[in-house]
């Protein structure tokens, strides 16, 4: 045991984990928060809910307070059977919504260098290649995704995983570990990342040429795993078929925009080039408006120095390595490659976006890669060609450098069509500064590499200096924020009357008036977002149990009509807003500028506030229908009027409902009365009355998951309005019951426990059986002169 203690590179972790332990500490103790995008404005919503339920012993299928109520596990990107929703049950959820990021920022060098080590690389190269992956550009954007950094953060372990099975030696170990990655990655909320990462890893098991024995292992971990996961694509297959993904996909535009832009590649040698995140982001400048997904894919200094020392593949892993690059690049590029431009039109495509999610391929090779060069070139005998390397980028940067000195106007100039000149000559002022940074770190790198024979220490340090400086550069891709800032209500709720439901113009991308940067202190995320707590914005509301319209998920994955009706919103005027919101049963109008002078006479002022972003209206909308209602009055048409009939000046919400989907006309008769006679956490029963019969209207989202029955008797339940459910109900007097179908969540779970048992069975049974290791696969890297093995 002190034998194997002693062989453990400890310069090479310690400081590496004591960097991150220290940038995240203020997010460990609960002081600070990550906030930025759809962390907080989407995900920070669902996950309030989710924990008050849990708390109270129950899994929700529906989340009632976003959007009308929306699919809550069926949704992947709510991330809801990830095992770390355990956190939720015992700590305040602004504290595990930020844990969920860290942890896995501490498990990605891990899963890294687990990788490596099973490529063959040394434990000091693996560290390092560990330690590059972690800290790269393109991993600490994922600290902003929610339903990404755990897949991301986990994809290099179920290569090592992979890896380990293909090699025979500990079969138990493998089939377990491909088994069980599996299923987290699964489980981690992002399909797209899961495929890459599955077809990465079957890649570099192919590599190894593995025996049919290993294959049949490989393909019952991977079955296993899938079943183990199976409660959330069971829930993902009953929601796709009605969700804005399914129905309508995404855009040509929107696909394109999801590709890697070539001009992004700038960012690689001048860090966040197209400006921090936050209102001084300029890069979806670039794309047609669309907002990148990374912000940055800056390897750092020693990163790039070492992929580009590490030469002409001389072994499998090297191979390995650059093919992934090749095939990340390819696809990543998106509508910047003829060939795949050509493959995003087809109808197929339709249902993805964000090519540049290959861009972990890219990412995951260069780590392997530049872990090999380190064996090589600074623990090995080519230190020369990393010196001169190192040499040429430092010049390159000083060049560049003096270059946008001299020629800052000219370039000021070339960019006068996407920024102001002021804007353009303070960008060339920070890049600048970010090349003779750049410039400083290379010659540092330079000196330890040249000091390694003579100093223990030379070549951990060099490391622990890449991982730093990445830190201080690129630490703005997670801004943090105090808690204090987000706990409570904010004053706007105290406007907010116990089960109203609330439409947030701004949050839903208009109507934000003068909430802009005129008034905000700067420029920096953390005031957007704390103008969106004061003006009660979604994930301000939710604790306080406020029911919120149109809040739908980025992803596509909620209903099709909610989404849709979100996207038409926008294009309305005023009076016609006030109408749809009526029909859609939305009580309170939260706008930050006041409605013209025509909708004011339909809307009653309840407040005017005053917030650090400007003035905040909330209007209530006095003719809005009833959330359960009898309606016998019944519009029928085209579901493309649907628009034009809810904005009509003669459609009484509160009387009237639209039915698409049969022959244009009116259907007349008596209204009815409605009592609630029951109401579970996923149920309702009604006892109805009507002289003549009609419609029961639910302002509840259309799902596949409800049941509805009438008397007894399954009955269907239709689309009416803009995505609201209602079922016919004969004349006279009956009993109505309206519940989540909970019966094939619950069938699922008995396959997961499967799962986890085949899992369990087939490792027990392969470590009985044992393997042996082919001499074939035992060709390990180049010698690096470093005395270690592959393991």
């Amino acid at each position: 045991m002190m034998l194997r203690m002693k062989r453990v590179p400890w310069a090479y972790i310690v400081p590496g984990f004591a960097i991150l332990i220290g940038v995240f500490a203020p997010l460990i103790v609960g002081w600070r928060t990550l906030f930025l995008r759809d962390l907080m404005n989407f995900h920070f919503t669902v996950k309030q809910f989710q924990a008050s339920a849990m708390a109270d012993g129950f899994l929700p299928l529906v989340d009632p307070l976003r959007a009308g109520g929306q699919a809550l596990v069926g949704n992947l990107n709510n991330v809801a059977l990830y095992p770390d929703n355990i956190l939720y049950l015992f700590a305040p959820p602004l504290w595990a919504l930020s844990a969920h990021m860290w942890i896995h920022a501490f498990l990605a060098p891990v899963a890294c260098y687990w990788m490596a080590r099973a490529w063959g690389v040394s434990r000091r190269g693996s560290w390092v290649a560990g330690f590059i992956f972690a800290t790269s550009g393109f991993f600490l954007s994922q600290l902003n995704l929610y339903n990404m950094v755990a897949g991301t953060a986990l994809a290099p372990a179920f290569v090592a995983a992979c890896l380990v099975l293909a090699r025979g030696a500990r079969p138990g170990l493998g089939i377990a570990a491909v088994g069980g990655f599996w299923a987290l990655i699964l489980l981690a909320g992002e399909p797209f990342v899961a495929m890459v990462v599955g077809a990465t890893g079957v890649s570099a098991f192919l590599v190894r040429r593995p025996a049919r024995t290993e294959w049949v292992r490989l393909v019952g971990a991977v079955a296993c795993g899938t079943l183990v996961a199976l409660p959330q694509i069971v829930e993902l297959i009953r929601i796709l078929p009605g969700s804005y993904r399914s129905v309508v996909g995404y855009l040509s535009a929107t696909r394109l925009a999801g590709s890697f832009d070539p001009r992004w590649a700038i960012d690689w040698f001048v860090p966040l080039v197209f400006g921090e995140p936050g209102l001084g982001y300029w890069g979806d400048r670039l794309v047609g408006g669309f907002g990148a997904l990374f912000y940055s894919t800056y390897p750092g200094m020693l990163a790039l120095a070492l992929l580009l020392a590490v030469g002409r593949p001389r072994s499998a892993q090297a191979w390995w390595g650059w093919g992934a690059i090749a095939v990340g690049v390819f696809v990543g590029l998106g509508g910047w490659n003829p060939a795949m431009f050509l493959l995003l039109q087809l109808p197929a495509a339709s249902a993805l976006r964000y090519c540049v999610k290959f861009f972990l391929l890219v990412v995951l090779g260069g780590a392997l890669l530049a872990g090999l060069a380190y064996d090589r070139c600074v623990l090995g005998p080519d230190r020369l060609r990393l010196r001169w390397i190192l040499v040429g980028i430092g010049v390159a940067a000083l060049v560049g450098a003096v270059g946008l000195t001299v020629f800052s106007d000219t370039v000021a100039a070339a960019l006068g069509g996407i920024l102001t000149r002021d804007f353009a000559l303070a960008e060339i002022v920070r890049w600048r500064a970010s090349l003779v940074i750049s410039a400083v770190l290379v010659a540092a790198y330079t000196l330890l590499l040249a000091r390694v024979d003579r100093w223990r220490g030379a070549a951990a340090s060099m490391l622990a200096l890449h991982v730093a400086s990445q830190w201080l550069i690129l630490g703005s891709l997670a801004p943090m924020d105090e808690v204090a800032a987000y706990r409570g209500p904010p004053p706007a709720a105290a406007h907010v009357r116990p089960g109203e439901r609330v439409f947030q113009a701004c949050a839903t991308g208009f109507a934000c008036g003068d909430t802009n940067t005129a008034v905000l202190p700067d420029s920096s995320p953390k005031w957007v977002q704390r103008r969106g707590y004061e003006h009660l914005f979604p994930f301000a509301g939710v604790g306080s149990g406020i029911h919120y319209a149109f809040n739908s998920s980025p992803d596509g994955l909620d209903s099709f009509l909610t989404t849709a009706t979100r996207f038409a919103l926008e294009d309305l005027d005023d009076v016609e807003l006030v109408r749809v919101l009526a029909a859609s049963s939305v009580d309170l109008l939260l706008m930050g500028e006041a409605v013209d002078a025509e909708a004011a006479a339909t809307v009653n002022l309840r407040a005017e506030l005053e917030t650090l972003a400007g003035r905040l209206w909330i209007y209530e909308i006095p003719q809005a229908a009833e959330e359960t209602r009898m309606v016998g009055r019944v519009r029928s048409g085209k579901l493309d009027v649907v628009l034009k009939v809810l904005t009509s000046a003669d459609f009484d919400p509160r009387s009237e409902v639209f039915l698409p989907g049969r022959p244009a006309g009116r259907t007349h008769g008596g209204a009815g009365t409605v009592t609630e006679t029951r109401r579970g956490r996923e149920s309702w029963s009604y006892d109805v009355e009507s002289p003549d019969g009609g419609l029961l209207v639910w302002a509840r989202s259309h799902l596949p998951i409800y049941d509805v029955h009438v008397d007894g008797v399954a009955s269907k339940a239709l689309l009416v309005n803009f995505g609201q459910m209602a079922v016919e109900v004969a004349a006279g007097r009956h009993v109505v019951d309206l519940e989540v179908d909970r019966g094939p969540f619950q069938r699922s779970l008995l396959g997961s426990l499967a799962g986890i048992a085949g899992l369990a069975a087939l490792s027990f049974a392969a470590s009985r059986r044992g393997g042996a290791v082919d001499p074939r696969l035992n060709a390990g890297p180049d010698r690096s002169g470093s005395g270690e093995s592959a393991p």
